[in-house]
């Protein structure tokens, strides 16, 4: 008889300690899931990160992003010499370090180099790296392409403790105005696409190109046939930086 109550009193102890170990164990795995806070797009720190992940709104400068989902070194430049030249305006000759610097509050820990190249944007069009002197200038005064643009808008906003996910929906907009003027053709096409790739136009508008100013198109017209991205911004121990750029559908 006492055998079995000894053998009883281990079984009891025995399924306990596991019972109390589930209980310890699960409601801190349970802890590890991010939480996500919805946000206002408005909200000043959505609109901060935005602005900052979006130097341009010029198809030639953003289509790799779009399209490759990654960052090319020009973007990555590009992008920090903006965001410098908003704080800095008169500054003609940028050491390399301020652009280093800015690169890594804008991305985090990233692999770049220092190399001359293109950004349109209101700020500047083109920046050169002098080597020698460890610089660089840039050139203001370019435009974008005049007949294809994007059509944007942040639908929804959230956060975590350690991340943002900030929602856009967008559409690629291109005219054959450019292909038509020379001919006697008088209708000129807006072509409406879900994205960069142009694989999957949504809609088209005609309109009298002598005559009729070339329509603008909003991506809130078509928001449930457009393209949808989900930026990702991540703390690294310092700021939220820009991790990545996500094609949803």
């Amino acid at each position: 008889m006492k055998k079995n109550n000894i053998l009883l009193l281990l079984i009891v102890f025995f399924v306990g300690g596991i019972l109390l170990g589930m209980y310890l164990f699960y409601p801190n795995e349970k802890k590890e899931i991010p939480e996500f806070e919805e946000l206002r797009v408005n909200d000043p720190a959505v609109t901060a990160l935005y602005e900052m992940a979006n130097p341009t709104d010029s198809v030639l400068s953003l289509e790799n992003v779009y399209k490759k989902n990654g960052f090319s070194n020009e973007f990555i430049l590009g992008c920090a010499f903006v965001n410098y030249l908003k704080s800095h305006p008169n500054e003609e000759v940028i050491p390399e370090e301020n652009i280093s610097f800015t690169i890594h509050q804008i991305f985090g820990d990233i692999t770049f180099a220092h190399d001359s190249g293109y950004i349109v944007s209101d700020y500047l069009c083109a920046f050169k790296y002098d080597k020698g002197t460890k610089s660089y200038t840039y050139l203001k005064g370019c435009d974008g392409s005049l007949n294809s643009y994007l059509s944007r808008t942040l639908v929804s906003a959230k956060k975590s403790e350690d991340e943002y996910i900030l929602t856009e929906k967008l559409i690629y907009v291109k005219s054959n105005w450019d292909s038509v003027i020379d001919t006697e053709e008088k209708e000129a096409t807006v072509s409406i696409y879900s994205d960069l790739n142009s694989s999957h136009i949504i809609d088209e508008v005609s309109y009298l190109w002598e005559t009729e100013t070339e329509p603008t198109i909003n991506v809130a017209e078509y928001l449930d046939k457009a393209s949808t991205y989900e930026y990702h911004f991540v703390f690294d121990g310092e700021n939220f930086v820009y991790k990545d750029l996500v094609k949803v559908n």
